[in-house]
């Protein structure tokens, strides 16, 4: 029997492990063995940026952008930080659109919260 609920909402005391940016990386350097982990973080954050952009369009004019032509707009963010080619930026979109396993964590003072 449950006893609560909680929403993490902004990701303070759950981490999904490995983190998108990670996962990223991951497949990367597969291609591009020399790509720094700060690299791939900057683009993390372009591509959350374009993200909040997009949402806030959509929210303005009631027009959602399809998922296939969002996650591959998501994609090219990072193929156009990083510097990848079109098979690189294709395979994140695919991975992107079949997701990955993970798992979460607590973090480290999460139960001093609750």
């Amino acid at each position: 029997m449950y006893q609560a609920v909680f929403f993490d909402i902004d990701n303070t005391l759950l981490f999904k492990q490995p983190s998108i940016s990670e996962k990223v990386f991951e497949i990367v350097s597969a291609h591009t063995p020399d790509v720094e982990r700060e690299a791939v973080e900057r683009a993390y954050a372009a591509s959350e940026l374009w993200q909040g952009q997009q949402i806030m369009k959509e929210n303005e004019t009631g027009v959602r952008m399809p998922d296939e032509e969002y996650i591959a707009h998501v994609a090219g963010v990072y193929g156009r930080i990083l510097k990848l080619e079109s098979s690189v930026v294709q395979e994140l979109a695919e991975k992107f659109t079949q997701g990955y396993e993970n798992q979460y964590i607590l973090a480290p003072d999460a139960l001093e919260i609750l």
